[in-house]
């Protein structure tokens, strides 16, 4: 088999495979990843013998690192935003929205609690709530139960 379809083999079965768990790990954790692969990749490109070799790893750990930064980020900015949302389901009277845009992603949530608390088995609470997002560029309503743990936590489903 050519060396260059062995290596566009790779590349697309690493993101098949990647797709399938990022969705339950970190956004760091999936750019450092996603970022040596594709380092690694560009870095096959580079050379020949020991020098490609030493270009291999040098792009993949600098992929690592700038994929991990960004997700870093990433992540650094959905708990910004997971924080407006418990924020406003904890205060906000029901029926009343709240909404917000994040200065750095430009995100604009608006959150709107529609249940008073409720008490639920484990000595915690639970709101329900409404919020509107743009998905594929349509306005939508997504509903949700925000619930606070007897320890103090809130989770979102």
């Amino acid at each position: 088999m050519n060396p260059k379809h062995i290596s566009v083999f790779v590349v697309i079965s690493s993101f098949l495979f990647l797709s399938a768990c990022l969705s339950s790990i970190s956004k760091e954790t999936s750019g450092t990843v996603v970022g040596g692969i594709v380092g690694g990749m560009l870095g096959s490109k580079m050379g020949k013998g020991k020098g490609r070799d030493a270009a291999i790893i040098g792009s993949t750990l600098v992929g690592s690192l700038i994929g991990k930064t960004i997700g870093s980020y990433m992540d650094r900015m959905d708990r910004m935003d997971k924080a407006q949302i418990v924020n406003a389901i904890a205060v906000v009277p029901t029926g009343q929205s709240h909404s917000w845009q994040n200065p750095n992603t430009h995100f604009v949530s608006d959150v709107r609690p529609v249940s008073n608390f409720y008490p639920v088995n484990n000595g915690g609470y639970c709101r329900n709530f409404q919020t509107k997002v743009i998905i594929d560029g349509r306005p939508e309503t997504l509903t949700g139960t925000a619930c606070q743990q007897s320890s103090g936590m809130w989770r979102i489903e």
